[in-house]
């Protein structure tokens, strides 16, 4: 029975290999024992190009397109980094243009070429189903009068819609949930004309 299960295997392994189209390479430390380097994709660019002389090997057409790509990756890396670095001075900026804006009272800052809109709002932050406080906030809901309107529980829909909007405003200005999201720079686009504008009117 052994044996014949063992034919079987030999039968049916020699037909997967007969039937079989793609040999894919398999890299490993037995490839040095290999007796056959020049037919296998992973090995017959080295071996055809390792022993140009260093003038034909950089202009050979493989080995150059490998050398642009790493130049690439390692650009894109360092500019990757380089991005880092540019977004945490952003962040620095973006919170003086905060407290610039709310120090003197405005929305709009000008620029030289461009106005950088500043944004300050609230919304509602609420704790998630079956999460603490839960309850009360559906309580809270009841009461203000707009259960009907969020009774699925969408509760963004507490500050829009329709019906009961003056309940949802009071709800939303009154309610514990109202969290301060801060400010945020909500855009910032060019101001060539309105620049313009500004030194003529200060021209004497």
């Amino acid at each position: 029975m052994q044996l014949e299960d063992l034919e079987k295997d030999i039968v049916n392994l020699i037909r997967t290999i007969e039937n079989d189209t793609v040999f894919e390479p398999k890299e490993s430390g037995l490839c040095d024992w290999c007796e056959y380097p020049e037919y296998c994709p992973a090995k017959k660019h080295g071996l055809a190009v390792q022993n140009l002389p260093p003038n034909e090997y950089l202009a050979e057409a493989g080995v150059s397109l490998v050398n642009k790509f790493a130049s690439i990756k390692a650009r894109m890396k360092d500019l990757k980094e380089q991005e880092a670095l540019l977004e945490a001075e952003l962040d620095l900026i973006k919170e003086a243009a905060v407290q610039y804006a709310r120090k003197n009272g405005i929305t709009n800052i000008l620029g030289s070429d461009f106005i950088l809109k500043v944004v300050e709002e609230s919304t509602l932050a609420f704790p998630r189903a079956e999460g603490e406080g839960r309850s009360d906030l559906e309580e809270s809901v009841r009461k203000a009068g707009i259960w009907n309107d969020v009774s699925l529980l969408s509760l963004p829909r507490a500050g829009e819609g329709d019906q009961g909007r003056e309940d949802r405003r009071e709800f939303k200005r009154s309610s514990e949930y109202t969290r301060n999201q801060g400010t945020c720079i909500e855009s910032m686009r060019p101001c060539r004309a309105i620049t313009r504008h500004c030194r003529l009117a200060l021209t004497p």
